[in-house]
């Protein structure tokens, strides 16, 4: 099964390309994934690339940005100086300047000045190297979890993606999603096999929530369990669901039975 993080960066992108920003440490960032997913900058920018280079993801590539000439970091602190004697005080207009000072004018490109946020090198826009920057767009088709996202806000739910726990081993253990309501919480993952889902990913989602100490979690098995089998154990549910929409209502259901959301 692919990693939490894959799996939410594809569904994600099932829905529409997303926007690439510039990040001063990790080159870029994508700001949609940041605010939905559980996860550090630098994990999501390695998750990116990797679905690039596996040929699931694609990146579209729609204007440069300046980076470092010195260190390569994108997104400098950007200003207007007069590249004769340095002072901002400028009369601009229609894409040129006159500096007050010392009478200077010329094109704003010739004033326009870098400052690096990372190692503090200061450059002009001739001096500085560019980068290219647009969209990433998904290339194959992805098993898609938008339809449970989009079911928990609905119902008014406050959920995490890829929520992680610290288990007894010492290991952290990532999570499709997490649910935090009025009458509990409970931690859930989705699994989508063809053909079934195989008694070893089963496993494997038991022994990290045995190992993370969850009270209530639940394991929905798309299009079902490849071999019918009751785990036996009162802090996991094991249900099956013939799509991803059927599992949005089947887990729906089940949070509302227990009484985690009311709506």
């Amino acid at each position: 099964m692919p990693s939490c993080l894959k799996k939410h960066v594809l569904s994600m992108l099932s829905r529409g390309d997303l926007e690439l920003a510039p990040h001063s440490i990790y080159g870029f960032r994508v700001p949609k994934l940041q605010e939905a997913i559980e996860a550090k900058d630098f994990e999501i920018r390695d998750t990116v690339n990797e679905l690039i280079n596996d040929g699931q993801v694609e990146l579209v590539k729609e204007y440069m940005t300046p980076t470092c000439p010195a260190c390569g970091s994108p997104d400098p602190i950007a200003r207007l100086n007069c590249p004769k004697c340095g002072s901002a005080n400028l009369d601009i207009s229609n894409g040129s300047f006159k500096c007050k000072d010392c009478g200077t004018a010329g094109s704003l490109n010739d004033a326009l000045m870098f400052s690096c946020k990372t190692c503090g090198k200061q450059f002009t826009l001739g001096e500085s190297h560019q980068m290219a920057l647009g969209r990433i767009r998904l290339k194959t088709r992805a098993f898609s979890l938008e339809p449970i996202a989009e079911s928990l806000l609905k119902a008014g739910a406050l959920y995490y993606r890829c929520a992680r726990l610290t288990g007894k081993s010492g290991y952290t253990h990532s999570f499709d999603f997490y649910v935090r309501g009025r009458g509990g919480d409970v931690y859930i993952d989705i699994a989508y096999e063809e053909g079934g889902v195989k008694l070893g990913t089963l496993f494997e989602f038991l022994t990290k929530a045995f190992d993370a100490g969850i009270s209530y979690s639940l394991f929905i098995a798309i299009p079902g369990l490849a071999i019918k089998v009751d785990p036996g154990v009162k802090w996991a549910s094991v249900l099956e669901a013939g799509s991803v929409e059927e599992a949005a209502s089947v887990i729906l259901n089940e949070i509302k039975a227990t009484g985690i959301i009311t709506k």
